[in-house]
């Protein structure tokens, strides 16, 4: 009889744990391959930039955008509008989408459920209180659970990811592959060293994925917090730069991420 039960309590607690990881995984996959048909059929780009505000990237990145005449979605941390509201302000003030990217940036894969799910909370209530009323929210990461994919949706926030990865985050530039095994393995793979990243600023303009961006559209992850390495806050600059400039030859239009929902 008590291995009977333990058995069900076992393959219940098993089931809940393939629920709250594998779901929002699912809705991953499925959202990042909507994004790259409808991108791809209207030659649509979406330039989105994470982890910000800050003093020392933020206001360069929307100098570059109001150069080249281009609006961008920034997934905003709440604990750096608390520090900066007035760069917050700044960047919806220019025209550009703001939206969440919870409060403190944790993985929610690595702590407390209910810890993941405040951090949602509490970065949405954060910007709302600061008068940026977010609609979407972006996992820290990329990672989120059943509960923190409710709480967003709850704070009237929907999940939006990314199709490809600008590499200024100091990690392998490029597509997301849209494979179960690649997204759990997000963030495991070796980060770039100075040489590489000097490198990747020389040939920018023949980028893989910038081409591929130019020609067939994406959400392209940027980010507007300087990386531990100098030479990554250069690269962000560039190869946004290169990207619009590329994109625009082609006629690839430019769109808020909220366009593409």
């Amino acid at each position: 009889m008590w291995l009977i039960i333990i058995g069900v309590l076992l393959g219940a607690a098993s089931l809940l744990c393939l629920l709250w990881l594998g779901v929002p995984l699912m809705l991953r996959i499925l959202q990042s391959r909507a994004l790259v048909s409808r991108c791809g059929h209207e030659q649509l780009v979406a330039l989105t930039f994470d982890d910000g505000p800050t003093p020392e990237l933020t206001p360069r990145v929307l100098d570059l955008l109001d150069e080249l005449e281009v609006k961008a979605t920034f997934f905003m941390i709440g604990q750096r509008v608390l520090s900066h509201p007035e760069i917050a302000r700044e960047v919806s003030k220019r025209g550009h989408e703001v939206a969440a990217h919870s409060m403190k940036h944790l993985d929610t894969w690595k702590v407390g459920p209910l810890k993941g799910i405040r951090d949602v909370s509490e970065g949405v209530k954060l910007m709302n209180e600061q008068s940026l009323s977010p609609n979407l929210f972006r996992p820290p990461r990329g990672r989120a659970t059943l509960g923190t994919i409710f709480q967003a949706l709850r704070c009237g926030c929907s999940p939006f990811w990314w199709t490809h990865d600008s590499g200024d985050s100091g990690f392998t530039p490029g597509r997301c592959k849209l494979g179960l095994r690649r997204f759990i393995r997000h963030g495991r793979h070796s980060p770039l060293t100075e040489q590489q990243i000097e490198g990747m600023l020389q040939k920018s303009t023949r980028a893989d994925w910038i081409d591929e961006v130019s020609e067939v559209g994406g959400v392209v992850l940027f980010h507007d917090a300087p990386g531990d390495q100098p030479s990554l806050v250069e690269l962000t600059l560039s190869a946004t730069r290169e990207l619009v400039l590329n994109a625009r030859e082609r006629g690839t239009r430019f769109v808020l991420a909220s366009e593409l929902r």
